[in-house]
């Protein structure tokens, strides 16, 4: 048995470095790609002959080819990428995509011993290229920082499933310091009502303050210009942002092409805003649920809870953001009750989605271009929602069965009978 695992485990290494490899050759051979990456060598080497990085038309000068997108990190990032500047823009990307792969290598790591993937490992290797529309193959690609992103919510994550939670906060204000979005993950310190988790989650909200402020105290002018830089930044929709607010705008777009009637402006975000209420409250009440497991088993539900909802009530989510979903949606997979169909089920991660609106007709073309550019949303949706509903219908059912027994034994806990999956009549 032990020999099959391990051939097993040595083809899907391969199938992933293959993967992977296919992926990132382009830029290793010619230097190609990694757009993003272009803007931060820019905007890094233009600080350092003493030009403005916020002003997109230094970086053009910088690099002395067109750079069309501006730089929209706080002032105190541009030190992280000095160093590459030292190369010819070709060598950084290279030097940058190497360290990158490292990185990819680190999440791995802190999948596997997290979750303990151990006999599903081959899985893992097998989906996290691809899954959710291969948005870690397009962070690769595209040169951002979301894998240096990922790695310092993971490697907090691994500090938290260990209940060193200071350390668990470190990682997550590292991790915010080029997207400040991450530092929503320090609200998992509130789901377990404990004076140590309050207190940490407050002084490391305090601290992001500082952090903030220092920057706009050190860099006043850079700091104001980097806000303007992030407040132009809209319009972006479908598989490039696959969120429910980029939904619910592409969805008011689309019947007022339809009806020719103009809805207010106010639609789309008040769509937005029920739904992230009602993710926070379905979320609240599984939270609840979660404080009569196992501690240990409890934090593994509670991380991936927390990055549910942070998917799905972000207003913006590029879709090499979905990465964070990739581990907790194996995890919830294999693990509820829902295990008897995982292979399905990762089957879906898999799913790379077409771009032919019409095959059955126009009049279904709607239904084919939501499910095409916002099928990482989509899934993120299902999983969840199955995660949610796992825990908050067998719970109930838990209950009622471990009252049964103890009438009748006095022996039986809730802890046996919760976390295993039960086959029912």
């Amino acid at each position: 048995m032990k020999r099959t695992y391990d051939i097993r485990l040595v083809i899907t290494v391969f199938i992933f470095i293959a993967i992977v490899g296919a992926a990132v050759a382009s830029c290793y051979i010619k230097g190609k790609r990694q757009g993003d990456f272009k803007v931060y060598y820019s905007a890094s080497l233009a600080y350092r002959e003493g030009l403005n990085p916020y002003d997109m038309d230094n970086l053009s000068t910088a690099l002395h080819v067109p750079v069309l997108t501006p730089y929209v990190y706080p002032p105190d990032t541009l030190f992280i990428f000095r160093p590459l500047t030292f190369f010819t823009f070709q060598t950084a990307a290279r030097l940058y995509l190497t360290v990158k792969l490292l990185a990819v290598c680190a999440l791995i790591f802190f999948w596997c011993h997290i979750f303990d993937f151990k006999q599903y490992t081959p899985v893992l290797l097998l989906v996290s290229p691809l899954a959710f529309n291969g948005s870690l193959l397009d962070d690769l690609g595209a040169g951002n920082v979301s894998i240096f992103e990922q790695f310092f919510i993971w490697a907090g994550f691994y500090f938290y499933a260990r209940d060193k939670i200071v350390w668990f906060a470190v990682a997550i204000i590292l991790a915010s310091t080029f997207k400040f979005t991450p530092i929503v993950l320090l609200g998992i310190l509130a789901t377990r009502l404990q004076r140590r988790d309050l207190v940490c989650l407050g002084c490391a909200g305090i601290s992001f303050l500082l952090i903030l402020a220092v920057n706009a105290l050190i860099w006043p002018q850079m700091f104001a210009q980097f806000f303007h830089n992030v407040s132009t930044i809209r319009g972006e929709r479908g598989d490039g942002n696959p969120a429910i607010l980029a939904l619910a705008s592409d969805t008011v777009t689309w019947l007022r092409m339809k009806t020719g009637y103009l809805l207010p402006g106010i639609v789309p975000t008040g769509i937005y805003i029920v739904s992230s209420l009602t993710v926070l409250y379905v979320a609240a009440l599984t939270f609840i649920k979660l404080r009569s497991l196992d501690e240990k088993k409890a934090n593994l539900w509670r991380i991936c809870l927390i990055c549910f909802v942070y998917a799905l009530i972000l207003p913006r989510l590029k879709n090499y953001s979905y990465i964070v979903l990739i581990a907790p949606s194996i995890y919830a997979v294999i693990s509820r009750p829902l295990a008897s169909a995982w292979v399905p089920f990762c089957g879906l991660f898999l799913i790379y989605t077409y771009r032919e609106f019409n095959v059955l007709g126009s009049a279904l073309s709607p239904l084919y271009r939501v499910q095409c550019e916002y099928y990482s949303l989509i899934i993120a949706w299902v999983v969840a929602g199955l995660f949610c509903y796992s825990f908050l219908r067998r719970s109930q059912s838990s209950t009622d069965e471990n009252a049964d027994a103890s009438k009748g034994e006095g022996t039986e806990s809730i802890g046996k009978s919760f976390p295993t999956a039960q086959t029912r009549s």
